[in-house]
């Protein structure tokens, strides 16, 4: 095989599709079928990613908001397999990959705290992105949101 694709989706499949694709390379080149069990999935797929946000605000005597203070302690939530070490595989060669260095996106897109800007304006507002750096992790929607 001169080329093998890996799916661009933070799941499994894209450790499968490299699984494949060396299966097929020691195999010469002939297909190959990977298919992993549910028990197999569920141990190694990449989760979603840890979130822990905090917030502390002030009210004035009206009830509008004077003071917010919001934290998240998260990774980025947008990290996407594309090296050989980002699968399982290329961390499991006699010869291994080294995993990609995961870093944080600055806002206004943001990464783990894309979501945790108030969507108004408030006084006094301070968002703080605690990053985490390892975690082998798939992307979360709604990354950093406050809870509703």
């Amino acid at each position: 095989m001169r080329r093998a694709r890996a799916a661009t989706a933070t799941t499994s499949a894209d450790d499968v599709a490299a699984d494949a694709a060396l299966l097929a390379r020691a195999r010469s080149g002939r297909p190959v079928r990977v298919q992993w069990m549910r028990e197999d999935e569920d141990v190694w797929e990449p989760y979603g990613p840890p979130l822990v946000t905090g917030v502390r605000a002030s009210l004035d005597g009206t009830g509008r908001i004077t003071q917010w203070d919001y934290g998240v302690w998260s990774n980025t939530h947008n990290t996407r397999h594309g090296k050989a070490g980002d699968l399982l595989v290329g961390q499991h060669l006699a010869q291994p990959f080294a995993p990609s260095t995961p870093k944080p996106a600055a806002q206004p897109e943001g990464a783990g705290d894309r979501n945790a800007i108030p969507l108004y304006t408030v006084p006094n507002a301070r968002v703080t992105h605690h990053f985490l750096r390892r975690c082998r992790c798939g992307c979360l929607p709604c990354a950093g949101s406050a809870p509703t």
